[in-house]
């Protein structure tokens, strides 16, 4: 590589990071409002939503789960594909959120004068598809993804 080119790169990374900040923007109070209005709009009693979460914690995490919430509560969780473990059964996560309690995870992280949370909305639906809260490079944090979320009757 010449010395134009290493000068060029040196000169863009200030722009790429700047272009990367923006794609993930962190997310901002009225945005987290609004989600959680959309998502007690639906006034979802019972519901299925399949949940992968990353932390340094362990079995099943970075595994796709089908969680059955009922009342706000987690009444199952089992693993998508049960070739990950044949054996496990439903799990016993205690830590694992619903989606109003993710939301109140994303507001106690926003509220700490160092916290630190990203992720996006559904639209639609409000429900957080993506959420990181605290950091996880340093082991402090957790990272949540959301889809396919169905109501039960």
């Amino acid at each position: 590589m010449n010395r134009r080119t290493c000068w060029s790169a040196l000169l863009l990374l200030p722009l790429l990071a700047c272009s990367a900040d923006k794609l993930n923007s962190p997310f901002t109070q009225p945005d987290l409002g609004e989600a959680r209005e959309r998502w007690n709009a639906l006034g979802l009693e019972r519901y299925v939503v399949e949940m992968k979460y990353a932390c340094f914690c362990g079995f099943p995490a970075s595994r796709w789960l089908v969680v059955r919430v009922e009342s706000d509560s987690i009444v199952s969780a089992t693993l998508l594909d049960a070739s990950d473990s044949p054996d496990a059964g439903p799990l016993q996560l205690p830590w694992l959120p619903t989606v109003t309690t993710l939301f109140e995870r994303i507001q106690a992280e926003r509220d700490r004068p160092d916290g630190f949370v990203e992720g996006r909305y559904d639209t639609a639906t409000g429900m957080p598809v993506f959420a990181v809260i605290g950091t996880l490079a340093n082991d402090a944090g957790t990272g949540y993804e959301l889809r396919r979320l169905r109501r039960l009757r």
